[in-house]
């Protein structure tokens, strides 16, 4: 569930595709950590609500130019020199924010659905030599999950998370380990997450009908809206819907305005609402977001990806109302 969350942003974040596979769970000394000796970038966030408990996101350098530079949109020749060479503070704080989105999904998915607390990224650094220099880790042995990351333009690489045995089971225990809860799709099913209507305003009509197809694969009911039928001063018929998901790039009115309007209204602000874009930039996220919308996601998409980017929204405002 996570992986599919945190990929999906990142697409829509640096605008490539990206896959993250599910983790491989184990033990390792801190010299284990790292897969081998090439230099890495390494983001240490913190439980807000205690101090004392740390973990660490851990990818190669290589891995963390690439994310930074698009996120910055270097050309990929330059990427190509950077990866060689140490850091600049610029290229830091890039990968910062991506590692910084890692945590923001993270505290989505978890925060309410597993009780576990909030997190943040406290900083990020680089180590030129991973297995030599160990003291980086403040531990002796820690807990490691590790992700398959595969990023379009970019060799297959590991993002790996490790965190103090002390921390695992606030973490992750229930959520990645071996005691790990059914898929959201899973509870859904079983009652956990009440089906609900979801409405999508889209402008073309292969599109919407490409969409309603999706519904016999969805536990939820679809509805598919041209906007140019969409009333804004007539909501009450909205009144039960959980979720809207709203084309970015209109002609007429923005995708902007449909969300400012759903959000605005008290019989439509309580929704879940996602951007959806062919084309979604880092600049269509930040705003978004900052405009109030709950997440983004890339056109075309499968109902898994609905349910990934859909689910732990839902089970949010469900709990929350109950």
């Amino acid at each position: 569930m996570y992986a599919k969350a945190f990929a999906g942003d990142l697409e829509a974040l640096v605008g490539v595709k990206v896959k993250l596979g599910r983790p491989e769970v184990a033990t390792a000394a801190p010299g284990g950590i790292a897969l081998d000796s090439d230099p890495i970038a390494l983001t240490r966030c913190r439980n807000k609500n205690d101090d004392e408990q740390t973990y660490f996101w851990v990818v190669s350098r290589a891995l963390a130019v690439t994310l930074g530079g698009m996120l910055m949109g270097y050309p990929e020749e330059s990427m190509k020199e950077s990866r060689a060479q140490p850091m600049d503070e610029e290229l830091l704080d890039a990968f910062g924010e991506v590692m910084n989105l890692g945590t923001a999904v993270m505290s989505r998915l978890f925060t309410d659905d597993y009780n576990l607390p909030p997190v943040g990224v406290v900083e990020t650094s680089q180590i030129e030599k991973p297995k030599a220099d160990v003291a980086w880790l403040e531990g002796e042995a820690f807990a490691v999950a590790r992700f398959e990351f595969e990023l379009e333009g970019f060799e297959d690489s590991t993002l790996t998370v490790a965190f103090p045995p002390s921390a695992a089971h606030h973490w992750f225990g229930y959520a990645i380990g071996p005691y790990g809860r059914a898929s959201k799709a899973a509870s859904v099913a079983s009652g956990e997450i009440e089906p609900t209507s979801v409405v999508f305003i889209e402008p073309d009509e292969e599109t919407r009908n490409d969409i309603e197809d999706l519904e016999d694969d969805f536990v939820h009911s679809i509805w598919t809206i041209d906007p140019d039928e969409f009333d804004p001063d007539e909501l009450t018929e909205f009144a039960d819907v959980g979720a809207f998901f709203i084309e970015w790039d209109l002609d007429t009115r923005t995708g902007l305005d449909f969300l400012e309007c759903l959000r605005g209204d008290e019989i439509t602000r309580g929704a879940a609402i996602v951007m959806m874009s062919t084309d979604p930039t880092e600049a269509k996220v930040r705003t978004a977001i900052r405009s109030g919308a709950d997440s983004f996601i890339a056109k075309p998409f499968e109902t898994v990806e609905l349910d990934g980017r859909l689910n732990p929204l839902l089970a949010q405002r469900q709990q929350s109302e109950s």
